[in-house]
This record gives structure tokens, sequence and C-alpha cells, in this order.
């Protein structure tokens, strides 16, 4: 009797094994079917986004800048020159695959011997030479 009993555990040992043998490779299928499906799922929506993105339009607008824009800038330039107006003007010159350019002009409120209260002008002039832009923060009232 005792080897009776002594069998029958092996035996429900050796069954609990081969049981949780199978729920592991189950998983592990389950596991498989979920990445691919995770994996399709991706893709559809990298192909997506991709979509979504518009395509770059080679642009460019040199000629009528220098024939037509050029002249009256310079002529604005003059008249802001000669009564001390701060100013700021940008236009898109070209724009490819490779590269975007545009044409500025200012007269900084520095040169034009101008002290303003909200100089605007400045700043744009710094996002048009690369700079990124940060939105002021309110005044933190902490102390640290």
């Amino acid at each position: 009797m005792g080897r009776k009993k002594k069998q029958s555990l092996t035996e429900e040992a050796t069954n609990l094994i081969e049981d949780n043998e199978d729920n592991i490779s189950e998983d592990i299928s389950e596991n498989t079917d979920d990445s691919e499906a995770t994996k399709k799922k991706a893709k559809k929506e990298r192909k997506k986004k991709e979509d979504e993105i518009p395509e770059v339009i080679d642009i460019d607008n040199t000629h009528i800048i220098m024939t037509e824009i050029a002249p009256l800038v310079e002529q604005i330039k003059k008249i802001c020159a000669i009564n001390k107006i701060p100013f700021f003007f940008s236009v898109l010159a070209t724009n490819s695959n490779l590269k975007t350019k545009y044409i500025s002009e200012i007269l900084s409120p520095a040169v034009a011997e101008k002290e303003l209260k909200d100089d605007r002008i400045t700043p744009m002039l710094n996002v048009a030479n690369g700079f990124d832009t940060v939105h002021p923060m309110f005044e933190s009232y902490f102390d640290f």
C-alpha cells in the first residue's frame, strides 16, 4: 500500500509537471501571437503616420523676391531708418527636402535708438536665427 501511494504521488507529480509544461507552451504561443499582432499593429500605425506627413514641396521664390519684394523692402527700410521705426521682415526664399531658407531684414530697437517696454522684434530675430522660444514662466512663490 505504501508503494501504491508513492506511485500515485509520483504519477500526480508527473501529471502536474506535464500540465504545467502544456500551460507554459500555450502561454508562449499566445505571447508570440500577441507580439506578432503587436508588431503588425505598430507597423500599421507607422504607415498611418507616414501617410499623414505631408510631402515636402520644393519652392523657390528667389526670383520674385529679388524682382518684386526686395525693392519694396528697401523702401520700407529707408522710411523706417529715417523715422527710427524698428521693424522685422522675413520671407520664405526656398524650401526642399534638404533645407528651408528665409530672407530677413531688421531694424532693431537698439539700432533705432528706441527703448521698448515690450520688445517683440528682437525675439523674432532670435527665432529667425534658429533659437527656440520658451513661454515666459510665472514668478514662483516658493524660494528653495
